[in-house]
């Protein structure tokens, strides 16, 4: 996985054409205030026409860089005990501290994802 790179313009809802492996495309930098505007990608290519094209370094500054997909990070999980079904897992999630909508928690799958993002696991439930 490539590494992300978020760049940033201070033009708000900025629009620009690149040319990336030989093909014109057009990248926007999208804006909540219509000032700074932010665009992120993985793409190889993409980053290298974005940081050749004759606004880099004026109009547009790259911000961070390093980043890894979310897939990719070791996040430490707390094993929480005393859960032994997904429903259980489920209220268990929907309840302070952590009050998740129950909407996004329908499925063992979403309960498991959603529990790996706020660095749990249920070790007694069965997959």
């Amino acid at each position: 996985m490539d590494d992300i790179k978020i760049y940033t313009t201070r033009h708000g809802n900025l629009s620009i054409p690149l040319c990336v492996d030989g093909k014109q495309t057009r990248i926007r930098f999208v804006s909540k205030d219509n000032i700074v505007g932010f665009y992120v990608t993985a793409d190889k290519a993409v980053q290298q026409a974005v940081e050749s094209t004759p606004a880099f370094g004026t109009k547009i500054q790259l911000q961070t860089s390093g980043y890894r997909s979310a897939e990719e990070l070791e996040i430490p999980l707390t094993p929480v005990q005393g859960i032994s079904t997904w429903q259980a897992a489920r209220e268990y999630l929907c309840n302070p501290p952590y009050s998740e909508p129950k909407r996004g928690l329908n499925t063992p799958e979403k309960i498991c994802s959603r529990a790996k993002k706020l660095g749990l696991f249920f070790p007694e439930i069965k997959e």
